[in-house]
C-alpha cells in the first residue's frame, strides 16, 4: 500500500461507478465504497483555502450565521492538520444535516402516499403541489437563509384559502428538505396543515413543538414572542378546537406573560394551559410586588 500525505485531492471519474453500502456494526453509519477507475490529482491548497471552501460548502445549507459556529467547530476539533480537522467537521456535518434532509424528504413522499392511499385525486393534488412553484416559493427560500421571526407571520397572513395552504405547505415540504430544523419553515408547514380539511392534526402539532424547541434555543431573536403570540391568534381564528394543545406547548418552552396572556384570551382556563397561563402570571405579579416591598420598605415579602 502506498502511503501520500498531501493537503487536498481532486478526484476524477474515467469510468462509471458503482457503489456499494456497508453497514458500519452498532452504529446508524453507513459507509458508501465506490468501486471503478479515478483519476486523482494531488493538490496543494493552504490552511485558509480548505477552510473556506468547507464553510462556503456549508452556506449552501446553512444560515449564515453557522459560518461562525463551524469555525468554532473546527478550530475545536481534534486533529494534527486543519485538513483532518475539516474532514472530521465535515463527516460529522453529512450525518447531522444532509443524511437528515434525506430522511426527511423520504418522509415527506411517505406521508403523503399514507394519506391518500385510497385515492390518485389527492395523491396527485399533493405531488403536484410539492413540485409546481407558487406565490410562496421565493419568499420560503428567502427566510430559510436567515432567522426573521416577523417574516415568517407575513407569509402565513397570505394564506386565504384551501388553495393557498396547499400551496403553503408543498413549498414548505420542499424548503424543509433542505433546512429541516428551521424554525419558521416548520411553523408554517404546522399552519398550512392546520387550514387544509382532514389532513392528520398531528403533523401540525409536531411540527409546531419542533419549531418552538428550535426557537427557545439561545440566542432568542427580539420579536420570536411577537411572532409566536400572532400564530397562536391566527390558529385561534382558523381551528379554535386546537388552541389548547398549541398554547401549552408554547407555554412550556416560553413561560412569559404575552404568551400567558394569549393563552387566557383563547385557551380555556380551567385546561391544562389556561391553569400554567394563570400560575406564570400569578408568579410575575408576586415577583413584582416582592421587588416593590423590598424598595419601598426595605424588607422582604413574609
Amino acid at each position: 500500500m502506498l502511503e501520500l500525505e498531501i493537503e487536498s485531492i481532486r478526484v476524477r471519474q474515467e469510468t462509471q461507478q458503482r457503489a456499494v453500502v456497508l453497514k458500519v456494526k452498532d452504529s446508524d453509519l453507513y459507509l458508501p465504497i465506490f468501486i471503478g477507475q479515478f483519476e486523482v490529482e494531488a493538490i496543494h491548497r493552504s490552511d485558509d483555502f480548505i477552510k473556506s471552501a468547507l464553510l462556503d460548502y456549508f452556506e449552501r445549507y446553512k444560515t449564515p450565521e453557522y459560518r461562525n459556529v463551524a469555525s468554532q467547530r473546527i478550530a475545536l476539533c481534534k486533529g494534527q492538520t486543519v485538513l483532518e480537522k475539516c474532514i472530521r467537521v465535515m463527516l460529522e456535518f453529512v450525518y447531522e444535516e444532509i443524511e437528515k434532509k434525506r430522511r426527511r424528504a423520504i418522509l415527506q413522499m411517505a406521508e403523503v402516499a399514507a394519506a391518500t392511499s385510497l385515492d390518485n385525486e389527492p395523491f396527485r393534488t399533493q405531488l403536484l403541489d410539492y413540485l409546481e412553484k407558487s406565490e410562496f416559493t421565493q419568499p420560503l427560500a428567502d427566510i430559510a437563509k436567515k432567522m426573521e421571526p416577523m417574516e415568517w407571520v407575513s407569509i402565513a397572513s397570505k394564506v386565504e384559502d384551501i388553495d393557498s395552504s396547499r400551496h403553503l405547505l408543498g413549498g414548505c415540504r420542499r424548503a424543509l428538505e433542505s433546512y429541516p430544523d428551521h424554525p419558521g419553515l416548520l411553523l408554517l408547514s404546522a399552519f398550512s396543515r392546520l387550514m387544509i380539511p382532514k389532513l392528520p392534526t398531528d403533523w401540525a402539532i409536531g411540527e409546531f413543538q419542533r419549531a418552538i424547541k428550535l426557537l427557545a434555543r439561545p440566542p432568542t431573536k427580539e420579536d420570536t414572542l411577537k411572532a409566536i403570540t400572532r400564530f397562536l391568534e391566527m390558529i385561534n381564528q382558523k381551528r379554535l378546537p386546537l388552541i389548547n394543545n398549541f398554547c401549552h406547548i408554547a407555554l412550556k418552552e416560553f413561560p412569559q406573560r404575552d404568551i400567558a396572556r394569549t393563552t387566557l384570551k383563547y385557551a380555556d382556563p380551567a385546561s391544562e394551559s389556561g391553569i400554567l397561563a394563570l400560575k406564570i402570571l400569578l408568579e410575575s405579579i408576586l415577583e413584582k410586588t416582592t421587588l416593590a416591598r423590598t424598595h419601598i420598605l426595605g424588607g422582604e415579602l413574609a
